[in-house]
């Protein structure tokens, strides 16, 4: 027999449906993170109401991480979106598309390192500056 070789399998051109289903999921899930911050951004600004708290580092990197997930969460449906679009063409690897569905965590997880650091580093104090 002669012929070309198979085309490679990728994320969404096979029948696993992980990616293409953590692509959907993705969507509505940091979407309603996505206010959830935008919300707790608008009170962000009582953080620094202690004196010398504007010095502390740990309640920066909370209001960074805030402000992060709503971004991440706009390339996240970006990438996505594109990825579902683009699934006849040219399929994207699988990795890519649970890169993009877990980045919005990024945020969640830059939060929590603040939490940490203000308990470990400042004993739960927002006005230990360095």
């Amino acid at each position: 027999m002669t012929g070309a070789p198979p085309a490679p399998k990728h994320a969404l051109s096979d029948n696993r449906w992980w990616p293409r289903a953590a692509a959907i999921v993705a969507l509505p899930v940091w979407g309603s993170v996505s206010f959830f911050c935008l919300g707790l951004l608008l009170f962000s600004a009582m953080l620094f109401d202690a004196p010398g708290s504007e010095d502390n580092p740990w309640l920066w990197c909370m209001v960074g991480a805030l402000a992060a997930t709503p971004a991440l969460s706009v390339l996240t449906a970006i990438v996505s979106v594109a990825a579902l679009v683009m699934e006849a063409r040219r399929p994207w690897p699988a990795w890519v598309i649970y890169a993009a569905a877990l980045a919005p965590a990024l945020g969640g997880l830059l939060f929590v390192v603040g939490i940490v650091g203000i308990n470990v580093a400042c004993d739960g104090s927002f006005s230990c500056g360095y």
